[in-house]
């Protein structure tokens, strides 16, 4: 075999690998001799916690993962339900963590893209996006401030840029901002395709001898060891790491994916898998091990976009937009004519064997051979230990109410309602989502900015298909078990409140660093959280990804499990939104309301000191919030003019009575301009054709830049080249210095418990209601409460409410009680009969009307009332977030 790859420093080359002496133990047995540094990279690759989960493999096999609709659970590239018709739906939700935190407009970009990647490699058009994102303490006056405001400008940039090029609506998703997402940020990407159910293309490659093509971008360096990377901390120095963040063009993939849907309709191919964590490596060890083949590779054939590369960086590079596939033999220049015409390369690289190992060449020189199964099947399997963290202990010893009672005892109803309108965890994001497109490809019914979930029609079986997205980081880092058990359970109730049942569900499980025992507890109690939920619940796992390391320094994130419900309506004429509809319409509470105050907006609100006498109207005032009726607002005796004079009423009603339609056709329209119309006024789709014209040189610049820093990376040796040795990169150097220091903003108490029965025969309920109209509108009690979920439906539907409800404290107004849901019902009596047959508590709240919320609390020793016009409500919910993003350091 050749010896140009030879290591001479064996100690040096495992540590720059991330291999430990076990590690190179057993690489030894399966080799039987040394590696050399092509097969030391790819064991690197394969065995990083990226590729191979050996840190979190041992809990995600608990997963309930099949159910009769089930087509594809775990271990493709997505998961596949039937949706009815012949057709099937194809989603994953996957992490783009550490290189969105080192490049924010590249690695969201590029996170996006190669969740579509994943597919339309199955066969599936993209049809929605969902994002999960995350940053730290965005409202600090001091460069921490300073620098989440540029990463989310980034990030958001990156999503809209790459998803509204390719021509894949963005229709839903959620932001947070938690000081322990100072270090590390979270972007988690959603994508769901529609495929024929009986035309779904697997990552395999089988049949001796039948040839392995490579095909769309060419192979530069951008991405070399992005997946060693991603399988680590973060420290002062991680800004050096930017060559190995992808960099992509969404032209290109929109190219390869219709190249590959057209390939897709000819019966030309085997199997074809994406090119995406550790490229070439991945891509060719997992369709080969699935299969029990093997392959060999000619790496000089794989088509390059700078010169002198070797075989260490074609093997390892996760430049985008790339594709293997195992073609039939004999249809090589039929596939090789479709990607001529999109204008993409194409090229033989190999072909499958028999052997069941990886054989690498250049030209006719042999450069590697790897058995395959043992990298792929027999990966080493960390069992790491577990130990319950000292916090846990001391957090829930405090009483978050007593907190809460103390810090709002001077403030009305009215004020608490406002400032939780106004806070960045609860106020509308039209700032994100408007720079997304939601509407391309005309199916979109629900976005975001509607309230609950987001729905899209089926065109081609005439079915409806709802998704949500879901995280309650809070409530995970105060108990990861019942959180995980939320998340699975209000991802889920996202759906039924709109009238869509819950199939299944994806996760994206972002943690903290496993060798510490503290963390891989909160993984391991999550994980079982999750299977609790999905069991009782009836929505099996079928595709997810696993996020470890996001920590920097010593400061790890909170448990971070987000989930994807998806679902299914026969019908789209028979979902709802969350915005009340008619006057004289009667409002019920189904579930109780409880006191469940730990982890919950209002606790973090006090703790960020909103509700200070000193600071209470300074903090309406900065964020741009209207308060009581006057229009001018005072802090510190300045009188300072309201910005919100946004006539938020001018608009009429888009709950106008219409006539039935008598087709589907002519429906579809009139859901569509309903759910557009209950937009806030302030709100315009921002076409995004400026970032459809500077992406390319955005691409090009980052393109540049990564190039630059390989080329000062590159030496004469050739261990230097490949030893992922950090370069320095001074433009960036300030924004790695990260503020890990002990925030006051920190849970307390412990989260709330859910009972799943309860919760699956909520949904049962709400289903059968919506489905017979019954239900005409509903929201889940949420953040804020249920004062918030009323204001929300008034804002929505911009019709007011007259509700009564006894409590026995005020503040349980706000209390974020699970499996609660507000409805507006056209006949109360009736469904509150429907809610006696489930076993849910029915309790009749009031009826729709007016132009003001209107919520009287009977509480001990007071009662106390919010009356607030849905004019002011409005101004305050859609106008907030551009405030706390202009307040500039």
């Amino acid at each position: 075999m050749d010896k140009t790859f030879a290591i001479q420093d064996m100690p040096s080359a495992l540590q720059a690998h991330k291999l430990s002496n076990d590690d190179y133990k057993q690489i030894l047995a399966i080799l039987g001799r040394e590696p050399n540094l092509v097969e030391l990279g790819i064991f690197s690759a394969m065995w990083s916690e990226h590729c191979s989960y050996k840190s979190s493999k041992i809990y995600l096999k608990g997963f309930p993962t099949s159910a009769p609709w089930v087509i594809q659970g775990p271990g493709e590239n997505a998961g596949v339900i039937d949706i009815g018709g012949g057709y099937a739906a194809v989603f994953k939700v996957e992490s783009h963590n550490h290189p969105s935190f080192i490049e924010p407009y590249a690695g969201a970009a590029t996170g996006v893209g190669g969740i579509m990647r994943d597919i339309f490699t199955m066969g599936a058009r993209p049809v929605a996006s969902l994002d999960s994102i995350r940053f730290g303490e965005i409202w600090r006056d001091d460069e921490v401030g300073k620098k989440h405001k540029s990463l989310l400008k980034g990030v958001v940039a990156g999503i809209g840029g790459y998803g509204n090029c390719m021509g894949v609506p963005t229709i839903g998703g959620e932001t947070n901002f938690e000081p322990c997402y100072n270090g590390n940020i979270l972007v988690n990407a959603f994508c769901l395709g529609i495929a024929k159910a009986q035309e779904i293309f697997y990552a395999k490659a089988q049949g001796n001898g039948n040839p392995v093509l490579y095909v769309g971008s060419k192979t530069g360096r951008d991405g070399l060891g992005g997946a060693v990377m991603s399988s680590d901390s973060f420290n002062e120095d991680s800004k050096s790491l930017r060559p190995t963040v992808q960099v992509g063009d969404p032209f290109t993939e929109k190219l390869l994916l219709e190249a590959c849907l057209e390939l897709f309709a000819q019966d030309l191919i085997i199997g074809i898998q994406d090119m995406g964590a550790a490229g070439l490596t991945s891509s060719s060890f997992e369709m080969a091990g699935r299969s029990g083949s093997g392959m060999k590779l000619y790496l000089d054939r794989v088509p390059m976009r700078e010169k002198a590369m070797n075989a260490y960086e074609l093997m390892l590079s996760e430049s985008q937009e790339r594709m293997l596939i195992c073609a039939k033999k004999g249809a090589e220049e039929q596939i090789k004519a479709i990607f001529d015409k999109w204008e993409l390369d194409c090229e033989v690289i190999g072909e499958v064997t028999q052997s069941g190992d990886m054989e690498l060449f250049w030209g006719e020189q042999k450069i590697a051979h790897i058995p395959i199964a043992p990298i792929t099947d027999n990966a080493p399997m960390l069992h790491l230990p577990t130990k319950e963290p000292a916090y846990i202990a001391r957090v829930r010893a405090k009483n978050p109410l007593e907190s809460l009672q103390h810090h709002t005892a001077a403030h009305s109803l009215a004020d608490i309602a406002r400032i939780l309108l106004g806070s960045i965890d609860i106020c509308d994001k039209e700032w994100i989502y408007s720079q997304y497109d939601s509407s391309v490809q005309t199916n979109t019914l629900i976005a975001a900015g509607q309230g609950e979930g987001s729905i899209i029609r089926i065109k081609e079986n005439g079915a409806a298909l709802g998704m949500a997205i879901h995280a309650p980081v809070r409530y995970c880092y105060l108990n990861p078990k019942e959180g995980a058990k939320i998340a699975v359970a209000r991802a889920g109730r996202k759906c039924t409140t709109r009238g869509i049942k819950p199939l299944a569900i994806s996760d994206c499980l972002n943690f903290g660093n496993p060798n510490n025992p503290e963390v891989m507890w909160q993984f391991k109690e999550s994980c079982e959280g999750i299977k609790e939920a999905c069991e009782v619940l009836q929505t099996p796992v079928v595709s997810g990804n696993v996020s470890l390391y996001n920590q920097t320094n010593t400061t790890d994130i909170y448990p971070t499990p987000t989930i994807v419900s998806v679902g299914l309506a026969k019908d789209p004429l028979n979902v709802i939104d969350s915005a009340f509809t008619k006057e004289g319409s009667k409002i019920a509470l189904l579930g109780e309301i409880g006191e469940d105050f730990g982890g919950s907006v209002l606790e973090k609100l006090a703790q960020m000191g909103a509700f200070s006498m000193d600071s209470r109207v300074g903090f309406l005032a900065k964020n741009g919030d209207c308060y009581g009726d006057s229009a001018l607002i005072t802090t510190q005796g300045k009188s300072l003019e309201s910005p919100c004079k946004a006539p938020f009423l001018a608009q009429k009603s888009c709950r106008e009575q219409t006539t039935p339609e008598s087709t589907f056709d002519t429906a579809i329209p009139r859901i569509q301009s309903q759910a557009q119309s209950k937009k806030s006024p302030f709100s315009s789709l921002r076409a995004d054709l400026s970032a459809r014209q500077s992406i390319q040189t955005k691409t090009q610049t980052l393109e540049s830049s990564f190039e630059k820093s390989a080329e000062n990376k590159k030496t004469t040796d050739i261990q230097s080249v490949a030893s992922l040795e950090k370069v320095d990169s001074s433009d960036t150097a300030q924004n790695a210095k990260t503020d890990s220091r002990q925030s006051e903003i920190t849970p307390s108490g412990d989260a709330p418990h859910i009972d799943l029965a309860r919760e699956k025969r909520l949904w049962d309920l709400l289903l059968e209601g919506v489905e017979s109209k019954l239900i005409t509108c509903a929201k889940e009690v949420g953040e804020g409460g249920l004062g918030i979920a009323l204001a929300k439906m008034a804002i929505f539907g911009r019709l007011g409410c007259a509700v009564q409800i006894a409590l026995p404290k005020r503040e349980m107004l706000f209390s974020q009680t699970q499996s609660c849901v507000v409805v507006e019902t056209s006949d109360f009596a009736q469904l509150q009969e429907l809610a006696q047959r489930h076993n849910i508590s029915c309790l009749l709240l009031g009826e729709v009307g007016g132009e003001h919320i209107s919520i009287q609390v009977d509480s001990s020793p007071n009662p106390q009332a919010i009356h607030l016009s849905t004019q002011e409500a409005g101004e305050i919910f859609f106008q907030s977030f551009d405030k706390h993003l202009e307040s500039t350091p």
